[in-house]
């Protein structure tokens, strides 16, 4: 079609439908307002729908429908929520009003953002396990405006959206991930070098007034922090930014100056699968019933916790035992900073969040939108329910497990070609070899997903 292979990527933009949407005005201001009416339904319903989360708006659409479906929009397109969002659109408007001196972020921020919101994400994930707040209306509510309060705190002390880039607990998280996508914004080089003959510096200061993330579009390598909210492409009136058909996988080879805080957030995303998929099998219960029995500990919380903490720790280990050996195995050569090896594991970490993400969908998907939209035609009710069902019950479903197979393939294949390519940045011939601790882990994080997978599944309603 009108497609042509340039940039390493097929240039989406040539079609007239996404270059028109980017382009718009009404882009993403249309999609932000659904997300937001969306949003509003969803504590309406928190406050003064049913008290049981099987039967209620906010919680079905919440954690039952979006939650599940959220990993995959980043590998399908890249950081596109983050544009949508509507906590996004929140610090936005507050943006517009009057505060006494908004400042710039600065180095804390820059710097500690990767932790922060590291730690704020796993503490979500421990708080939402604990506390069990994706079946319940009001925590979802209550987590829900902290998110919106933090937003909107940030935006009237400082400039851009230095909550969604530094603080926001679902900002790495999707910005990683997104690194693993096939669609992104990215520069026309020529375009910018050749056509454009504004002064360097103009064109620099100008840019971080565009982005609201504060990238700079024409040096735009990565989709970590781009949320295709389109302004650089209304802002560039030569067309320079075009939405691009990439590689999978490829972003994640290419990290020459890898995080610290983003490394550690990438093996702990390993750890979290590996706990959402112990947590649909008989493992989880019997041994959660084994530590109390044992009186090992006596509180729920805490065996979890503990065991949670194990699980990263035992993940973080065994990274740190295959670097040491890809750092022996390099004495002598041309040894890369084995930090980018980290982002190998990506891939197959969000193949299994897919894989226990479509089990779920598969159990209690149809509900989920059966209740959601009894809800939202209030008396008229389409949709005669069952009552809510107590307890787990385990079993194989085929079509459900080839479907989990295949993505772990998907993954696996996926993280053991991410490191191929970052042994090869190492540019002699022994640098592939080297990589063979790393490529034996992903080998053994995937046969452990696929015991698991292979597995009788359930899920335990609260």
């Amino acid at each position: 079609m009108c497609a042509i292979l340039v940039n390493k990527g097929v240039k989406l933009s040539r079609l007239s439908f996404f270059n028109s949407i980017l382009a718009s005005r009404l882009y993403p201001l249309v999609f932000q307002i659904l997300s937001g009416a969306m949003f509003a339904l969803v504590l309406l319903y928190a406050f003064l729908g049913p008290p049981l989360g099987e039967d209620n708006f906010a919680v079905v659409v919440t954690w039952r429908l979006w939650w599940l479906l959220l990993p995959l929009s980043f590998f399908l397109f890249g950081r596109l929520w983050c544009g949508v969002c509507p906590v996004g659109a929140v610090s936005d408007l507050a943006q517009k009003a009057p505060a006494p001196k908004r400042r710039i972020a600065g180095d804390f921020l820059k710097k500690g953002g990767p932790w922060i919101m590291g730690s704020l994400f796993l503490g979500l994930f421990w708080i939402g396990m604990v506390r069990h707040i994706c079946c319940w209306p009001r925590e979802t509510a209550v987590v829900l405006l902290l998110m919106v309060g933090g937003a909107v705190t940030m935006s009237l002390a400082y400039h851009g959206r230095v909550w969604c880039r530094y603080l926001c607990p679902l900002g790495m998280f999707s910005g990683i991930y997104s690194m693993t996508g096939i669609v992104g914004l990215r520069p026309a080089k020529e375009v910018c070098r050749n056509d454009c003959r504004i002064d360097k510096r103009q064109v620099l200061q100008a840019e971080m007034k565009v982005c609201p993330l504060f990238e700079l579009p024409t040096t735009l390598e990565t989709n970590r922090n781009c949320n295709l909210c389109g302004n650089c492409v209304k802002s560039c009136q030569y067309g320079a930014m075009r939405l691009t058909l990439l590689h999978p996988g490829r972003e994640l080879a290419q990290v020459k100056r890898p995080l610290t805080g983003e490394v550690f957030f990438a093996l702990t995303l390993v750890a979290i699968a590996f706990v959402e998929a112990i947590q649909t099998t008989r493992l989880f219960p019997s041994y959660m019933q084994w530590a109390l029995e044992k009186n090992i500990l006596t509180s729920y919380d805490l065996v979890f916790s503990l065991s949670l903490l194990a699980v990263v720790a035992l993940t973080m280990g065994s990274y740190l035992l295959a670097t040491h050996l890809y750092t022996r195995l390099s004495d002598g050569g041309k040894p890369l900073n084995p930090a980018s090896f980290a982002y190998s594991f990506l891939p197959l970490a969000l193949a299994a969040y897919a894989g226990v993400s479509a089990f779920r969908l598969a159990s209690h998907g149809a509900r989920a939108i059966q209740v959601a939209i009894n809800q939202l035609t209030f008396s008229l009710a389409p949709f005669d329910l069952p009552p809510p069902v107590r307890g787990s019950f385990y079993q194989v479903d085929l079509p459900v497990k080839a479907l989990q197979l295949a993505i772990l393939a998907l993954g696996t294949l996926g993280a053991l070609y991410v490191v191929a390519r970052v042994a090869k940045r190492g540019g002699d011939m022994g640098a592939l070899s080297r990589a063979l601790p790393h490529g034996a882990l992903v080998l053994l994080f995937s046969a452990t997903f696929l015991y698991l997978f292979l597995l009788p599944a359930g899920v335990i309603l609260h």
